[in-house]
């Protein structure tokens, strides 16, 4: 038996007694296990104690951060404020609404010309279902989704209709179980659709056609990425060649490194990418023996 030095616990044998006075509550130099210590969760604030954990549980850790929230919001609402066209519901292979094809139906056996998934807002993101631009009137078919227990519209759809009326709209709802036999469907067309203004109608789907057309092309964003990644590296390539590095001797590597501020370990592959014949035939590598079979 072995006695601790600091509290006189008796111990069996030599590892137990090195590994108790490591840690022992009594021992002034004893190590402090940082894991052991309260933490504070990234994402509500309480208090915890966890191995290698941010969060204080698994809610917590599958919940972005309000501002990762309001980060992604933003920049989301840039790029389709950008790309107006890269909107879901724009988007060719997007849900099929069969209420809403029965309304256009509808309208293309009166003759009636609409515009689908019309903007009336320029700041907005909004769409109308249904539009007919020249007397500024929009239909909207409308889920359950759109309504709340008492049948009135959700706080946002509610908000979303009152900024199209207020700039000169007038937008009717329509329940999307209206939408099913003719009749019914007349009842909300009880509006004056002009007939002789076709032509303004027109001149909306050629414009339409003329932005389209003259739109920049944008790039794959795969393609943007590496366009901008070589970019980044093009402003240091000058740097590392005119360095006085002799890339055919051991130990470019190191030195690359120091001068990107990355990781020795990802030399070879930059060199590989931005670089590709130099490093195959200037570059230093080293030769991985072969082994033998016998």
């Amino acid at each position: 038996m072995i006695e601790c030095k600091y509290c006189n616990i008796q111990l069996e044998n030599h590892n137990s007694a090195g590994a108790h006075a490591r840690w022992c509550v009594k021992n002034p130099n004893r190590k402090i296990n940082k894991e052991l210590l309260p933490k504070q969760c990234i994402t509500c604030g309480n208090n915890f104690v966890g191995k290698r954990r941010k969060t204080c549980g698994v809610e917590c850790a599958t919940t972005v951060s309000p501002a990762t929230k309001k980060l992604l919001s933003a920049k989301r609402t840039k790029f389709l404020a950008e790309n107006p066209n890269e909107h879901p519901w724009k988007k060719e292979n997007k849900h099929v609404s069969i209420p809403c094809e029965n309304v256009k139906e509808y309208l293309k056996n009166k003759n009636i010309q609409y515009v689908s998934e019309f903007p009336p807002l320029l700041d907005r993101g909004f769409s109308i279902d249904i539009a007919f631009p020249h007397i500024m009137v929009g239909i909207e078919i409308n889920g359950n989704q759109h309504y709340d227990a008492e049948g009135k519209l959700k706080p946002y759809y509610s908000n979303r209709h009152n900024l199209i009326e207020q700039a000169g709209w007038k937008l009717i709802e329509v329940h999307y179980s209206q939408c099913f036999n003719e009749k019914s469907i007349a009842q909300f067309l009880n509006f004056d659709i002009p007939f002789d203004n076709e032509k303004v109608i027109e001149s909306y789907f050629e414009k339409k056609r003329i932005r389209e057309m003259t739109k920049k092309n944008t790039l794959p964003r795969g393609v943007k990425i590496k366009q901008k990644t070589f970019k980044k590296w093009e402003s240091v390539k000058n740097d590392i060649f005119n360095h006085g590095i002799d890339f055919s001797k051991f130990g470019w590597v190191n030195k690359v490194a120091m001068i990107l501020c990355i990781s020795p370990q990802k030399i070879n592959n930059w060199m590989k990418r931005y670089h590709p014949e130099f490093f195959e035939k200037e570059c230093f590598k080293r030769k991985i023996p072969v082994k033998s079979n016998s």
